[in-house]
């Protein structure tokens, strides 16, 4: 159940790339796969395609690009499609989109006697991020968390939650903490 996409539907948008070429098409993006699926109009078949970080990818009002980044506390680099939010030269803002599998815990009992097959369905496990000097901050969901991602020292961090009522699942309010970060 479910789909693999950002959004199932196929939105006008942009491809554009390093020199300036400009290709328009209908795009939807595939999370699981991180390619977009592109096709010159309602009727045509559709082209999967992946791309660099030399491609921007633009559907609707919403901007992608593929970055290489290091979880801050991890080794190893991560490369994913994100779709922008604030980009500075310092602190920027990111959605991670992420699509995982959910398996059905058991059977789920219909009559007695019989049983329906549990289906698996696509979950959205979208995560906000910021990103400095290629290394990344996922943004937890708890504060307490977030203050041990030292991005602000901890009474800094504490004075800003409250001043501005900052809520971590909130993309208006990680703009505002960006923007603070910033200063």
């Amino acid at each position: 159940q479910g789909h693999p996409y950002f959004q199932k539907e196929f939105i006008k948008g942009n491809l554009l790339f390093e020199n300036n070429k400009k290709y328009s098409a209908l795009i939807r993006f595939d999370v699981s796969e991180q390619k977009f699926e592109i096709k010159k109009n309602k009727n045509s078949s559709i082209t999967s395609i992946g791309i660099d970080k030399s491609v921007n990818v633009t559907i609707g009002e919403k901007k992608f690009k593929s970055h290489s980044f290091t979880l801050h506390n991890k080794s190893q680099k991560s490369i994913a499609i994100l779709e922008e939010i604030k980009k500075t030269e310092n602190f920027s803002l990111y959605l991670y989109p992420i699509k995982s599998i959910k398996l059905p815990d058991e059977k789920i009992s219909a009559a007695p006697g019989s049983s329906k097959e549990p289906v698996a369905e696509w979950k959205d496990s979208n995560r906000f991020i910021i990103i400095k000097n290629n290394i990344g901050y996922l943004i937890p969901k708890s504060h307490k968390k977030m203050s041990d991602l030292k991005l602000l020292k901890s009474d800094d961090y504490k004075k800003f939650r409250k001043k501005n009522k900052l809520n971590l699942k909130k993309r208006e309010s990680l703009i505002k903490l960006v923007d603070h970060l910033n200063s």
